[in-house]
């Protein structure tokens, strides 16, 4: 008899288990894996960077990603440029223009990015001479 029970138990420990993976909301990607970033974009597209992450995925089809939650540039809801580089500057990914609050943002890097340290580096979208506070999330594989 205490068998029986001990068993029931586990039953209703796993099922209860697979129901709450099944229906408790989660996302599909959370963040952060490497980390947030404040960026301080410079006037005339100077670029600005962050500290290396290394990058393990050995495909191209694992994409890194980057996410805007502010900028103080002025206008409403603004873009910044971001891409991935290796620590000599060598860019190991296409850029992507980032809409400020608009969610993930995804990009397959180039097989240079691959098993090594990248830097996620950022710059504003428009020459000019502004300069502005950029804040968010970036990972260097999904």
């Amino acid at each position: 008899m205490r068998k029986i029970k001990g068993k029931k138990l586990i039953q209703h420990a796993l099922i209860f288990g697979l129901f709450a993976t099944i229906f408790i909301p989660s996302s599909t990607f959370a963040w952060p894996s490497t980390g947030g970033f404040a960026f301080n974009i410079q006037p005339n597209q100077g670029n600005t960077r962050s500290e290396g992450a290394y990058r393990s995925a050995n495909t191209t089809a694992i994409p890194w990603g980057v996410q805007v939650d502010s900028s103080n540039e002025s206008g409403d809801k603004t873009y910044t440029r971001f891409w991935i580089e290796g620590v000599d500057g060598t860019n190991v990914s296409e850029s992507a223009n980032v809409l400020e609050d608009s969610g993930d943002k995804w990009v397959n890097p180039y097989s240079t990015a691959n098993q090594r340290t990248v830097y996620l580096t950022a710059e504003n979208n428009n020459y000019n001479s502004e300069s502005f506070l950029v804040t968010g999330f970036w990972d260097e594989e999904k």
